[in-house]
């Protein structure tokens, strides 16, 4: 039969009222067909089995399988997630897994609050509950929701929480305030655990400490930090005071939560049901009582809040028994007024970092402020590696052009515009190519720049006399000038110079601080496929996450393998204090030695033949001259490892300075076979990559205890191996209508000698 649009809120309380966890049912579904020829379908289900995110992935399940249905098609829908009994049995190993973290929950004190004419005796059943509602229109809604957490890089609860300690202040006059704060409880504390899809109750409930500071942009700043150093986001509270210890679970049992809670359900507006498509829409008639009115109200204050229909709205709830209805509503007019204040502030406030959002840099908000950086215009702040350390001190303390690289093409057939598009894409898509450095007091720091435009000059000498010196000569004077390090992030500089209707040189001179050998061939390779017109994929890792995993190692073990090493050396190893003629000087010579194609496959074979390595029989020579010149057994020189972890996920698709600097101790024995010393040294250079990411200077350091060591350290000759020349990258990625030939490149370091190796395919 029909109902009438009066006795729909009837016909629902029945089916609220019809749930029985005991013997079932748990859910309810009522067709209504409406005297007015709408109709309605009515889902009642326990909370027990579903909570605010479980409703959305059944409302939108609902409207797809309807539509299916409909249009005739088999019912498709997108497969669940893991089980809820998983998740009951991961939660319950939580507080082993996590089991520091349970000092973090113990020191949560709930501070009491002096609630305005309570009355204590007062009946807490539902039976006598109000609401109060607050409410912020569309274009405040939809400033705080896109625009205000861009100010101080937040999320809608750090706003929200933001907004009722003010309120909270201002009706209680207390600075800090205990609240019980609910969250989704879907967090995903252990890799591989998927919940997105999963129906059941994951709430989580957890005391947490507002603050409420003299500015709002200290309040924001505050809130936000103390929401970001809860461990993973409050589901250990629970774990632990329902499957801890026995005597955790009777601390946290026994500890009275707030008399305030406060849940933020989201955004109901992006459900399938209220999409301007679908036949589905949120009916206005009331779904009954959710509740019974013979039970305890949980809390003096209920604050529940969400976004629909492009408006937000807060329900206050409470029991008129025991607090006063105009107490309650000035509260509410507080709560409402500092949201409004809090989107107001947010519109003209100039945007900053706060520590959480660069927890690498490990530094105060005191210490932030004072960096001289625009921090609006800041992405990242992060330490450097132990290799660019010790760039930054040559170049910046030195006054050195050593790490100073260039290469200088030249090129035919070039597309200006989409060459220089390509090459911004590129920018925009490694962190480490909009990055520049800053140095406090106590450490140096790289910083991302949000935005980095590129450093570009064109040169028109078509109708000029101007030959390939004169760019080599226009090159070593772009070399010459060096970098700004904070003014320049990306330390890098581009010049083209048109010589013809359809030729050019380009002269990209950058710094070894931000890129190595690999990087900058890879680099080149994206920028040439960009230019061909792919579309390169979003990248998944960045070079801080290279950063996080050097301060994962295990640096006294990895100090004290280098100590078993360098006690075998007697004195460091320089070659310099025996060349005859060696002068103080700041410029640096070459000589090339090349083999032919037929040498250098006879060297090949020979390693491939003795299970060696091109580069260890080349260390090997270069370890028997050192013992000639220094005639000495034991000797030591420094070589470049790729510093690309196996273990680090992406490491080998991220740009960025990966190389590092390690001795290699080789002790000449006549007694050896020729073969055998190179398999030593082989196996040598295998243990040692066990503790590559150690920092040389703390291993020149500790060798300096038995050795006395001048500026340069244990030694000054280096050997680089380059395994990616950029002429191959060059020649794999290359457009027939444009091409790219190396003329001319400069790479120097701060050794007095340096040996580099390229072996072209």
């Amino acid at each position: 039969h029909e109902v009438g649009v009066a006795d729909i809120e009837q016909y629902a309380q029945q089916a609220q009222q019809s749930l029985d966890i005991t013997h079932g049912p748990i859910m309810r579904v009522v067709q209504m067909r409406v005297t007015d020829g709408t109709y309605r379908v009515l889902l009642v289900i326990h909370h027990l089995v579903v909570d605010g995110v479980s409703w959305r992935i059944l409302l939108d399940d609902l409207a797809i399988a309807y539509e299916q249905a409909i249009e005739g098609k088999a019912l498709t829908l997108a497969l669940k997630s893991h089980s809820y009994q998983y998740w009951a049995e991961r939660v319950r190993e939580y507080p082993n897994q996590f089991a520091a973290e349970f000092a973090y929950w113990s020191e949560q004190v709930t501070q009491p609050l002096q609630l305005p004419n309570l009355n204590a005796q007062g009946s807490k059943l539902a039976l006598h509950r109000a609401a109060i509602s607050v409410n912020l229109d569309k274009v405040r809604t939809e400033s705080l929701l896109h625009e205000a957490p861009k100010v101080y890089r937040t999320q809608i609860n750090d706003l929200l929480l933001s907004a009722l300690s003010e309120a909270l202040y201002q009706w209680l006059g207390q600075s800090e305030v205990s609240i019980n704060l609910e969250g989704h409880g879907r967090e995903p504390w252990e890799q591989g655990v998927d919940l997105s899809r999963t129906v059941g109750w994951f709430t989580t409930l957890y005391p947490i400490v507002l603050q409420r500071m003299p500015s709002l942009a200290d309040t924001i700043i505050a809130n936000k930090e103390n929401l970001r150093a809860i461990p993973n986001k409050g589901i250990g509270y629970s774990a632990f005071k329902f499957n801890g210890s026995e005597a955790e679970q009777t601390q946290l049992q026994q500890s009275s939560l707030s008399q305030i809670e406060f849940n933020y359900l989201g955004q109901f507006d992006n459900s399938a049901v209220q999409d301007s498509t679908s036949v589905w829409r949120l009916a206005s008639e009331s779904s009954g009582k959710a509740t019974s009115d013979n039970i305890d109200l949980n809390n003096e204050l209920t604050i529940n809040g969400q976004v629909l229909n492009g408006a937000l709205s807060f329900e206050v709830s409470f029991s008129q028994a025991r607090l006063n209805n105009d107490d309650v509503a000035q509260f509410a007019a507080h709560f409402e007024a500092a949201l409004q204040q809090i989107v107001a502030h947010c519109q003209t406030a100039q945007g900053t970092l706060t520590p959480s959002d660069v927890p690498l840099a490990k530094l105060s908000q005191i210490q932030l402020a004072a960096l001289p950086l625009t921090l609006s215009n800041v992405d990242d702040l992060y330490p450097l590696s132990p290799m660019q350390e010790g760039m930054l001190f040559h170049s910046m303390f030195e006054q050195s052009n050593a790490y100073v690289n260039q290469i200088c093409f030249e090129v035919k057939g070039l597309d200006v515009a989409r060459f220089k598009q390509a090459w911004q894409s590129v920018i925009a898509r490694h962190d480490v190519l909009r990055t520049g450095f800053v140095c406090t007091d106590k450490m140096n720091l790289q910083f991302v720049a949000k935005e980095s435009a590129q450093d570009w000059q064109e040169l028109d000498w078509q109708h000029s006399q101007l030959d390939k010196n004169a760019v080599i000569n226009a090159a070593q004077a772009d070399r010459e000038r060096g970098f700004d390090f904070i003014n320049d992030p990306g330390l890098t500089r581009l010049t083209l110079i048109k010589t013809g209707v359809s030729e050019h040189y380009l002269i990209w001179t950058n710094h070894h601080l931000l890129t190595d050998g690999w990087s900058t061939s890879a680099m080149m390779g994206e920028v040439l496929q960009a230019y061909k017109g792919i579309t390169l994929p979003k990248s998944t890792v960045q070079y801080k996450d290279y950063i996080a995993y050097l301060e994962k190692q295990d640096a006294a073990g990895n100090l004290a393998y280098w100590e078993h090493e360098t006690s075998k050396l007697t004195d460091p190893s320089y070659l310099t204090s025996v060349l005859s003629g060696a002068e103080e000087t700041e410029r640096y010579a070459k000589q090339h030695i090349q083999f032919d194609e037929a040498q250098t496959t006879y060297l090949t074979d020979f390693a491939k033949q003795n299970h060696v390595t091109v580069n260890t029989v080349i260390q090997g020579a270069w370890a028997l001259l050192l013992s000639r010149y220094l005639n000495r057994d034991t000797v030591c020189f420094g070589a470049t490892t790729s510093g690309r972890p196996t273990d680090m996920n992406g490491s080998n698709t991220c740009l960025g300075m990966f190389i590092n600097t390690i001795p290699v101790i080789t002790e000449i024995d006549p007694a050896q076979s020729l073969i055998t010393w190179l398999q030593s040294i082989q196996n040598a250079n295998v243990r040692s990559r066990e503790s590559e990411f150690t920092p040389l200077y703390d291993i020149q350091k500790q060798a300096g205890q038995h050795l006395e060591l001048n500026k340069e350290g244990l030694f000054d000759t280096l050997m680089v191996f380059e395994n990616y020349p950029i002429s191959e990258a060059l020649q794999s990625e290359e457009r027939h209508d444009t091409s790219f030939d190396v003329v001319h490149s400069e790479e120097e370091t701060n050794y007095p000698v340096s040996v580099e190796v390229d072996i072209a395919s």
